[in-house]
């Protein structure tokens, strides 16, 4: 089977879209597919528009010839024109892997609609999906309507490959301070200013932060970000470490006592089940996907978008009540053991693929595919 897969840029980025793509690429290869990435620029609104008139991957994809071909949703403003053109010269099945509905991050109400719109001529375009969890299903159902040719496929929980002892958790969470970790790129709607603000409202004796993720995606959230530390004189008790490598992820992961990112909008949050591994609860945003993963008061708590007030009162509970802070340590780490595997959640996408490779016509088209090489 030959498999096509559209993103942008490489695939080696350090989001979690870009993981989960990039385990299902391994995967994939793994099981003797072929499969070719066919890399787009991301250059503003209308530099991403103009990608959909490329002749150069049009081409590329006409002879390389897919069974199937695989598209980042996050892609859609240069696509939704693009596959159009593709579908009035071939029958090759398109699937799009929707890590979240765009639209549903975005703060500007002109930029939301704006958005929604394109996004939703591309969702149209193509003839399935695969979800990364169901509230990302249940957002383009409302978006468009049910579609048939689906598949809901969980990332998975063990990238990290942790190996956590009960006896460590019951040791660490005697520690004096309570250790947090943020874990995100910094852009605004991961929603580290909010932990700042109401960390700033905590004695700096009782707290220490480390935050890890990419400092350059937005510079200017950086640099207020960086400003805002300094006002409240927090400089001493974060550390900020920038991107992380696996190894040293997890040489900063496992002595923490909880993972703290308050995103505005979440679809589903690898780095949840991450944590869970590690034994450490979550404080996270109760919103997209979120709930799927955190159980509220029993693996970590669940705060309105966007509540510093909440979010400052949840992180004192978890300083001054230690016996609430193991037990969902605990908890944690038992929830952690029913969330799927890489391996399962792409066997599933696997299995998904090879039957639409098969199915002679797909009922989402209109006629058979024309015969293609092996």
């Amino acid at each position: 089977m030959r498999v096509g897969l559209i993103i942008y840029g490489s695939i080696n980025a350090t989001t979690g879209g870009y993981i989960y793509d990039d385990k299902l690429v391994e995967y994939l290869r793994a099981q003797g597919v072929v499969v070719k990435i066919f890399s787009q620029e991301k250059k503003g609104f209308w530099g991403c528009v103009k990608n959909n008139y490329s002749s150069k991957i049009f081409r590329e994809i006409i002879e390389f010839s897919p069974h199937i071909l695989l598209q980042d949703e996050m892609n859609f403003s240069s696509l939704f024109i693009l596959n159009k053109k593709l579908q009035k010269i071939t029958h090759i099945p398109i699937i799009s892997i929707v890590h979240l509905l765009q639209a549903d991050a975005l703060q500007t109400f002109f930029l939301k609609w704006m958005t929604k719109k394109i996004e939703s001529k591309y969702l149209k375009s193509v003839h399935g999906y695969i979800f990364n969890s169901l509230s990302t299903k249940k957002s383009i159902t409302n978006m468009i309507g049910e579609k048939n040719l689906s598949v809901v496929a969980y990332p998975g929980k063990d990238r990290l490959q942790l190996n956590v002892m009960k006896e460590y958790i019951s040791f660490k969470c005697q520690d004096n301070k309570l250790m947090i970790i943020f874990i995100g790129n910094l852009l605004y709607n991961k929603g580290l200013h909010l932990l700042i603000e109401a960390l700033g409202e905590i004695d700096f004796k009782m707290w220490q932060l480390s935050i890890v993720g990419g400092l350059h995606y937005d510079s200017k959230y950086t640099q207020k970000i960086l400003k805002r530390i300094t006002d409240l004189k927090l400089g001493d008790n974060i550390k900020i470490l920038g991107a992380l490598d696996i190894e040293n992820l997890k040489k900063e992961l496992l002595p923490q006592h909880v993972l703290i990112v308050p995103s505005y909008f979440e679809s589903y949050g690898i780095v949840y089940t991450e944590a869970m591994g590690a034994g450490i609860p979550v404080i996270a945003s109760k919103t997209g996907g979120v709930p799927e993963i955190v159980n509220n008061e029993i693996n970590g708590f669940l705060i309105s978008p966007g509540d510093t007030t909440m979010l400052r009162d949840y992180i004192l509970k978890l300083i001054e009540n230690r016996d609430l802070l193991k037990k969902m340590s605990f908890s944690s780490l038992s929830a952690y053991q029913n969330f799927p595997s890489w391996n399962d959640s792409m066997a599933k996408v696997y299995e998904f693929l090879r039957k639409i490779k098969n199915a002679q016509p797909l009922p989402c088209l209109q006629e058979r595919f024309p015969p293609t090489r092996e």
